[in-house]
This record gives C-alpha cells, sequence and structure tokens, in this order.
C-alpha cells in the first residue's frame, strides 16, 4: 500500500495554500518570502538592510551565503539568534534542508533557543522532511495541525499504526474529520481496518478538495479494487500514473522559483505546470507574473504561451489579444502582432484582426503569410495559427 508521505514536499495542513495549490505552501511563521523579512546583524550594521534588498531582488544564494558569513564570524552572539532563525527560513525555502537543519540546531546546542512549540515545529519539520522519524516524533509538538499531520505520517512510516491513528484523531479533533488532509488519511486507516467502502468515502471527500492529489487517487484505487471493482479501480489508478509525473514537474517549477523569484520564464514554467493539473485560473495568474518579470529578450515566447492558455484552455480571446499587446509594447515582435490578428480572427473581431495584420506588414511588407491571412478574413477559412 501508498504510504501517504505527504510531509516530504512540504504540503501544507492549516496552512494558507500558496498559489501553485495544494502541496507547496510554505510553512507557517515563515518570513522566506522576503517581503516581511526584519533582519537585525548587530555585529555588522548596515549589512541587513543590504542581505534583505539581495533577497527580495531574487539573489536569493548571495542573500544565504553573505548572512552565513556575517554569522560565521559571530558564532556565540546572542543577538543573532533572529538572523539564525531567518537564515534557516531562507534555506528551508530553496530546498536546502540539510544546511537548515545543521542551522537549527547549531542554535539548539548553544542553548540560546528558548524552548517553545514553535520553534520545536520549525526544527520537527526540518527533521520530518529529511525522514529521520524517530528524532521527528521526539520534538514535533502536538499543539497545531501542520505538526500532528508530520507526527500521524512519521508514525505509519515506522509501522506505528496505533499511534498513528492517535495522532489523526488529534488532527481531527482540531480540523475536522471532513478536512482534506484527515480525509485522505482516515481513507488509509480504514483501508488498513478492511473496510474499504468507507475508505472510498474518505478519498472522494479529499478528491473534492484536490482531484489531483495522489495519494487520495491511488487510496481510491486500491479501495475499489478490494470492493471487486476492478475495472473502475484499474482506471483510477491509472490516472494516478499519468498524475505523477505532472506533480513532479509542478514541485520542479516551484523549487526552480523559489531559487529565483523574479525570473520570468520560472513563472511560465509553473503556469505551465498548473495548467497541466487543471489549475487554469492560477496558470493564468502565474503567467501574468511571467509577463511582468520577463526582459524583452524572454516576452516573447512568455507571451505567446500566455495567449495560447488564455485562448485554449480558458476561452478568453479578449484577455489573449490583451496579453500580446502588452507583450508588444515591451518587445515589436512580430509574432505577437500576428498570434493577436489570428486570435481575434477566430473570435469574429474582423477589424480587430486586420487592424494588427496591418502593423505586422508595416514590419514586413508583402509577406506573403501574413498577406495570406489578411484576404482570409470574414470568409469561412480561419488564419493559421503562427506567420
Amino acid at each position: 500500500m501508498l504510504l501517504p508521505l505527504l510531509w516530504l514536499c512540504a504540503s501544507s495542513v492549516g496552512f494558507q495554500p500558496a498559489a501553485a495549490g495544494p502541496g507547496v505552501a510554505r510553512p507557517a511563521g515563515s518570513q522566506a518570502d522576503g517581503a516581511a523579512t526584519r533582519l537585525e546583524l548587530p555585529s555588522a550594521p548596515g549589512a541587513a538592510e543590504r542581505l534583505v534588498a539581495a533577497w527580495q531582488a531574487g539573489e536569493r544564494e548571495r542573500a544565504i551565503s553573505d548572512l552565513e558569513r556575517i554569522l560565521l564570524g559571530a558564532p556565540h552572539d546572542a543577538g543573532h539568534v533572529p538572523a539564525r532563525l531567518q537564515l534557516v527560513d531562507w534555506l528551508e525555502s530553496i530546498g536546502r534542508i540539510p544546511s537548515a537543519l545543521a542551522q537549527m540546531e547549531q542554535l539548539i546546542e548553544s542553548g540560546q533557543l528558548p524552548e517553545n512549540d514553535a520553534y520545536d515545529a520549525r526544527y520537527g519539520r526540518l527533521l520530518f522532511r529529511l525522514e529521520r522519524f524517530p528524532t521527528a516524533l521526539e520534538i514535533l509538538p502536538s499543539s497545531d495541525a501542520a505538526s500532528l499531520a508530520m507526527r500521524c505520517d512519521a508514525a505509519l512510516a515506522l509501522g506505528q499504526f496505533e499511534a498513528s491513528d492517535l495522532e489523526l484523531t488529534a488532527l481531527a479533533d482540531l480540523l475536522g474529520r471532513h478536512h482534506f488532509e484527515v480525509a485522505k488519511r482516515d481513507g488509509y486507516r480504514q483501508l488498513r481496518a478492511g473496510k474499504p467502502r468507507a475508505a472510498l468515502a474518505c478519498f472522494d471527500a479529499a478528491l473534492a478538495n484536490d482531484q489531483t492529489d495522489p495519494e487520495s487517487l491511488f487510496g481510491r484505487g486500491r479501495a475499489l479494487i478490494n470492493l471487486g471493482e476492478r475495472e473502475a479501480g484499474l482506471e483510477t489508478l491509472e490516472e494516478h500514473r499519468r498524475i505523477l509525473p505532472l506533480r513532479d514537474d509542478l514541485d520542479f517549477a516551484v523549487r526552480s522559483l523559489a531559487l529565483a523569484p523574479l525570473h520570468g520564464p520560472n513563472h511560465a514554467r509553473l503556469a505551465q505546470a498548473q495548467a497541466a493539473l487543471g489549475r487554469h485560473a492560477a496558470a493564468s495568474a502565474s503567467y501574468l507574473r511571467a509577463l511582468n518579470h520577463s526582459t524583452p529578450e524572454e516576452i516573447v515566447p512568455v507571451g505567446l504561451r500566455a495567449a495560447r492558455h488564455a485562448e485554449q484552455a480558458r476561452q478568453l480571446p479578449d484577455q489573449a489579444i490583451e496579453l500580446l499587446d502588452r507583450a508588444f509594447e515591451r518587445r515589436a515582435d512580430v509574432r505577437l502582432l500576428v498570434r493577436a490578428g489570428d486570435i481575434a480572427a477566430r473570435a469574429g473581431q474582423t477589424d480587430a484582426a486586420r487592424a494588427r495584420y496591418d502593423r505586422a506588414l508595416d514590419m514586413r511588407p508583402g509577406d506573403a503569410q501574413i498577406v495570406e491571412r489578411k484576404q482570409a478574413l470574414g470568409t469561412e477559412r480561419p488564419p493559421g495559427q503562427t506567420p
């Protein structure tokens, strides 16, 4: 049976989901995005503002290396505890989990970190993400949903089924038994108890929240097979196999964006991964960010992809044309004009299409393919896709 270790990809329980959707939320209390970051470095006055500016400008590795260097020069300075915690958050946000854990353990060993659930939750999360489940169980508190979910999954990974069930009961008390994260875990509990029909109801409830959730799809397939509905079960497992690489693509896009959040093509890559999973509203938002962050050299392919998504996936030709026009303002490329003309023509906006073809012909006088498109306006033959 698939082990639903949902937290290995930093999934969110009780957190607000990020734009990429379930499975990519930043842990609660983290300031990794830099927007709310406030550094205090008593040993290096003036450096804090520079480091935060570098982080917010997308120079993540530089900000981290500079902060590490400053902290290395003052390893026992109690005034640097908040800065070390910020470094832990920064390292975790770009996927450098072993380094984040090493920094956290240095803080703990120094005796400078007060004992409280918030710090234990941060420490336990890092242990969990590195699959150090026995230690994670010792550290993670039971006071918040995120930690309870990890405690549940860590016990399950260790084969401690009764302990896992107790953690799940506590999680259900906190979130409600119909919560997405509770329902899918309860589905596996019901399967272990030999109750496939109850398990199926749990997985269906979880999939109502996210129809691409791999753990819920796998569990649903197993439940159907156990109920004797083999064909339906195999179809669900096939959907699970189809979804897995798409979720991997999404995870890769999120990690790439964490490393370079101001890189336009990274936002476009995220949009493409979101669209492949049917998350079209999120994909549209990501394409807008991609256009905003793209350089003139990058914006043409980003604009073309964004417009294709708006027209074909969302059936919004006006939005597609607007995206192309916006990209053309940044880079006067004839391909953007022609694609906008094609979309306008398919939407029955003949005047708008003709205006863009005329502008394209100003840039490429006598171009046969553009002339052919313009002549096709008003006929039953739709213009082509590319010049």
